[in-house]
């Protein structure tokens, strides 16, 4: 039965990386990656759709929704990570609700709260 049957083990190469050269590389690759898709986004807010198909429009919005959830998911672990380190000080504000009101407020500027300016 297929219930029987433990579960994989990971990897042995994951496991056979030092953990501070991990971690070193891990940083920097990460800077570098949040770098990179400022860039792509750049790059897709420049180009049109005026020349596809239907059925390629329809997939882009698809595509673009399923990034949207995806860097979403990814915003929601990076505040995590402020909040658990408490790094939200470091911008000046006295809380993490303030942090968020100030920092986070979105491409509307905060105006779904109420807050922000025109």
């Amino acid at each position: 039965m297929a219930f029987d049957k433990p579960p994989p083990t990971p990897s042995s190469s994951v496991l056979d990386v030092p953990p501070a050269a991990a971690h070193s590389d891990s940083v920097d690759e990460l800077v570098a990656a949040y770098g990179e898709l400022d860039a792509v986004l750049d790059r897709i807010a420049q180009l049109s759709a005026d020349r596809c198909t239907d059925v390629e429009v329809v997939a882009l919005a698809k595509a673009n929704e399923v990034a949207g959830r995806r860097i979403a998911l990814l915003g929601h672990r990076r505040l995590m990570d402020v909040s658990d380190r408490d790094a939200w000080r470091l911008t000046g504000a006295a809380t993490m609700r303030m942090f968020m009101a100030r920092s986070t407020t979105g491409p509307f500027g905060g105006r779904c709260r109420g807050g922000g300016s025109d």
